[in-house]
């Protein structure tokens, strides 16, 4: 049996003009409007999971953010974006950041825009956020890059914790 990766048989079903999308648990690949293929086996990826929490928040204003990765130095945040489906590592992907002063204030202090490195990777520094309203501290990050969903995603910061680091995935867009 010959079995395909997610990225080949979107390339296929973009060739074809099909439609494509994943079924029983990931192993196999339906695609429908061609005649080419119909199902075909799928190199199922390791467990690829966020470690952050992902709603819809609208706590980044203004941006784009400053392209910087320093804003202080209480605690470092380390993250890896990959893609969901293949869990690889997704490269020059958009990172931008917000999080309160001490205070718990949105001042535009601790703002700022960074991109992963070869390995899906990033760093931020800065200074720890304070509480805002009842909420824990915590940082806003939006995570985005051509040919995937955008999203925006949240990290607590604990009060004894130092570091962190995060996993964060990315859905692709599919083609049709």
């Amino acid at each position: 049996m010959i079995v395909y990766s997610y990225a080949i048989i979107r390339r296929l079903a973009s060739l074809f003009k099909c439609t494509c999308a994943i079924a029983n648990l990931g192993t196999l690949i339906l695609c429908t409007g061609c005649d080419v293929f119909a199902m075909v086996p799928l190199t199922t990826p390791p467990d690829c999971e966020m470690t952050v929490w992902n709603r819809q928040i609208d706590a980044l204003s203004d941006p784009p953010y400053p392209e910087r990765n320093v804003t202080g130095d209480e605690h470092v945040l380390m993250g890896t974006v990959r893609d969901a489906e293949m869990c690889e590592p997704l490269s020059n992907v958009t990172v931008m950041f917000d999080m309160t002063n001490h205070d718990g204030v949105y001042d535009g202090t601790q703002q700022g825009t960074v991109y992963t490195d070869i390995d899906g990777k990033f760093t931020i520094y800065s200074n720890r956020p304070g509480a805002y309203g009842d909420g824990n501290p915590h940082i806003h990050l939006y995570i985005g890059s051509n040919g995937y969903t955008s999203i925006t995603v949240g990290y607590d910061v604990m009060s004894d914790v130092t570091n962190g680091n995060i996993e964060i995935t990315l859905t692709p867009l599919l083609d049709h």
